[in-house]
């Protein structure tokens, strides 16, 4: 084989390798998802929520999600635990400050499997407009094809500790009252997309 030939037949495998290496699409379905959270009140006490409107996506280049991408979206004004005045007070400048500040988001950098089925996903999280870098914990609880919908359907866990304090959030109350870390908890039904 000439040196012409071989450089063509190089070049045809390389473009061949690229063209049948797909990313998966995993779209979240919010209706069977949830984002919960929880913070230490007075270091004894535990508040707890959730926020109910959110969307989000995960484009897996391989098929054990190594180097996938994660990106989430949250809408601050739905965050909800369960007492009006409560969850007003923290859509202010106070807390959210969600008239500023409406989308929470979540745009992930890496990807990388720790184990099995325990991956480490760093990315820059913005709220309150304030961008920094973040950390989820993923577990991958499998898949399962859907009986009705003949949908692949993914499961992951995420959670992480949030410093609410570098995110402006709370400022007035110390840690003595408010706890300083927010313990988030994700877990999320992913549809794939055939």
């Amino acid at each position: 084989m000439t040196i012409k030939k071989l450089f063509f037949s190089i070049l045809f495998l390389s473009v061949l390798s690229v063209t049948t290496a797909q990313e998966t699409k995993w779209n979240i379905d919010k209706s069977h998802s949830s984002i919960a959270f929880e913070i230490s009140h007075f270091k004894i006490a535990t508040v707890k929520g959730n926020f109910d409107d959110f969307s989000g996506s995960i484009n897996a280049k391989d098929e054990d999600f190594s180097k996938a991408n994660v990106d989430f979206t949250i809408q601050a004004t739905s965050i909800n635990t369960n007492q009006e005045d409560r969850d007003k007070h923290l859509r202010s400048a106070d807390f959210f400050n969600v008239e500023q500040n409406p989308e929470i988001t979540f745009k992930s950098t890496s990807f990388s499997k720790k184990s099995d089925k325990e991956y480490s996903i760093k990315g820059d999280l913005t709220v309150n407009g304030i961008t920094e870098p973040f950390e989820f914990i993923g577990t991958f609880k499998g898949s399962f094809l859907h009986p009705r919908f003949k949908k692949t359907i993914g499961v992951f866990e995420f959670t992480g500790s949030l410093p609410r304090l570098k995110y402006n959030i709370g400022t007035k109350y110390p840690t003595a009252a408010l706890g300083e870390n927010v313990k988030i908890s994700v877990n999320v039904e992913m549809i794939k997309e055939e």
